[in-house]
């Protein structure tokens, strides 16, 4: 009995591990960190796939775009460096990111985040939700509410414009508590993940059980 026990116990291990994945790594997010962000996005069991890292793939807008642009939705995680203060902010794009310079108004569902804090920041008002520009890296709302540079080592954050509270727009407190800072933070590592439902689905699950089981039982006889 204490082996069957212990078949089930490691089989639901695998299968948990399978649940939520992130597949590439990552130096900014863990599988906690992922069970945040599917929480945010009312989703379950995903795979998230590493496009885009900056410290692999370059720092410029022109490399953030070769790697990231048409790949559909998509998380980008941002480190925000302000001397000893790191944190990991980011941003869900609902829709691909391109290079077409203009706002995008179609990628409804689009929110900021701030995973050090476990804080999100809703798209409130407007539909600036994107801003996609060949020399620009992720950016995100009108104001804008997080923008960041041509060479991926800064930018500034504009918190309120379009996501979060709105009446806090533009409030020193407010902006403080999304990135430390209103401009003065650099970016350290920058990761940008695809975003699909993992390969391992319920049932398939309990069929694997089940054969578990009855080998189990087999070898028992």
């Amino acid at each position: 009995m204490k082996s069957l026990s212990l078949i089930i116990f490691v089989f639901f291990c695998i299968v948990s591990l399978q649940a939520t994945s992130i597949i590439g790594g990552s130096s900014l997010i863990n599988t906690s960190n992922v069970l945040q962000l599917e929480s945010w996005l009312g989703e379950s069991n995903l795979a998230l796939t590493k496009v885009f890292s900056k410290s692999v793939d370059g720092a410029s807008a022109s490399a953030f775009h070769a790697k990231s642009d048409n790949k559909g939705r998509t998380f980008t995680l941002i480190q925000i460096i302000n001397g000893s203060d790191v944190r990991v902010v980011g941003g869900y794009n609902s829709l691909s990111w391109t290079s077409m310079n203009s706002y995008n108004y179609s990628a409804a569902g689009s929110f900021l985040f701030n995973l050090t804090s476990s804080t999100l920041y809703a798209h409130s008002r407007y539909d600036h939700y994107v801003y996609d520009h060949v020399n620009y890296g992720p950016t995100w709302g009108g104001g804008h509410d997080l923008h960041i540079n041509s060479t991926l080592s800064g930018g500034y954050a504009n918190i309120g414009h379009n996501y979060g509270d709105t009446s806090q727009y533009a409030t020193t407190a407010y902006r403080n508590s999304f990135t430390g800072t209103y401009s003065s933070w650099t970016v350290g590592e920058l990761e940008v993940f695809t975003i699909a439902q993992d390969m391992v689905p319920e049932p398939a699950s309990m069929i694997l059980l089940g054969i578990a089981i009855a080998i189990f039982a087999a070898k028992k006889r």
